[in-house]
């Protein structure tokens, strides 16, 4: 990281993390240290890309998690919230558990092609991008159905789900843009499906 050419910026992340962006400005690197074939660099940072995104799989579990917290809340409120059967909520918690359900079936398969070795070159990018629009998805569904207040901290009192609605809204943006974007994820899909570039 001490090569010319190469800038790192610190920024705190809505999430209260700290995050980088690293810039490379003519960089250039000696044979000695290139990571696969002259003209390969593609490939070597897609593999990259999918196994960080791979590797980011806890998502599933989170959104697992908070689909629990927000259905335990909805039990405790008597399914006030979520209002009775055929409602726009109960709806949106269907589609919400349906979401959570399919990213976790795409993070197995990832997990089970980094398992053989290979990185999952369409079901990481797949799941990256589902778990990605789902995290969003998720914040402006809670909103939604229990109103401002899941929107609140945990120092406030009595907010739904303990403050963890509103860090799940804050953290979901990294994982649209965390480890490649969306946009690079869906072209990664497209070049894995032979696709034109």
């Amino acid at each position: 990281m001490n090569t010319p050419g190469i800038t790192v910026q610190r920024h705190r992340a809505l999430s209260g993390e700290i995050a980088c962006t690293v810039f490379y400005d003519d960089v250039r690197v000696p044979d000695s240290m290139r990571v696969g074939e002259v003209n390969g660099g593609w490939k070597v940072i897609t593999d990259s890309l999918a196994g960080e995104r791979v590797a980011m799989g806890n998502i599933a579990a989170v959104l697992h998690r908070q689909l629990d917290d927000l259905l335990a809340f909805a039990r405790e409120d008597a399914g006030a919230a979520v209002g009775p059967r055929g409602s726009h909520a109960r709806a949106l918690v269907t589609e919400l558990a349906v979401g959570v359900q399919a990213t976790r079936a795409l993070v197995a398969a990832g997990l089970r092609a980094a398992g053989q070795g290979t990185v999952g070159r369409l079901a990481a990018p797949m799941a990256a991008v589902l778990a990605g629009e789902l995290a969003e998805r998720f914040g402006e569904a809670v909103l939604d159905i229990l109103g401002p207040d899941a929107a609140l901290s945990a120092s406030a009192p009595g907010v739904p789900g303990g403050g963890a609605f509103e860090y799940g809204l804050r953290l979901s943006i990294m994982y649209v843009v965390g480890g490649g974007t969306n946009d690079i994820q869906r072209g990664m899909i497209a070049r894995g499906l032979g696709l034109p570039r």
